[in-house]
């Protein structure tokens, strides 16, 4: 793969800059917890996304696969997006997503969105994580 995905999140600094001067762990903590909240999301969005059935042909077998209708986020079919999920920290401060590259193919060019939703459903879960690390 070439470029994994990127995502990038906004949010003000003051509190965990409060949290960091306490303790640097806590400040890992509000960011892991952010990063693994988002990616479960995105995984519950695979997982409960509307799907129509469809069939393809693949090598001289037939077999019946399900995808996502157009506006909803992809439908789970080998599994490799979902799986390709994950979290870094390039340094104290920042929390990179990333994933397989053709997500953001799949959320731009083909109308599945997901990156969006999962980022929206994990912010709303954030004022909830900050209050579990402090101490």
């Amino acid at each position: 793969m070439a470029d994994n995905l990127h995502f990038e999140v906004a949010i003000d600094t003051g509190e965990l800059r409060r949290i960091a001067s306490r303790s640097p762990q806590m400040r890992r903590k509000v960011l892991s917890s952010f990063g693994d909240r988002w990616i479960n999301q995105a995984r519950l969005l695979f997982t409960n996304t509307v799907k129509a059935p469809a069939r393809v042909s693949r090598g001289g077998n037939r077999r019946t696969v399900y995808r996502s209708l157009p506006g909803f986020p992809p439908s789970i079919d080998t599994g490799t997006l979902r799986d390709s999920l994950n979290m870094i920290f390039p340094d104290d401060n920042t929390v990179e997503l990333r994933g397989a590259e053709y997500g953001l193919y799949l959320d731009r060019d083909k109308n599945r969105p997901w990156i969006g939703k999962a980022s929206e459903q994990a912010m709303s879960g954030l004022e909830a994580i900050w209050r579990s690390a402090l101490p």
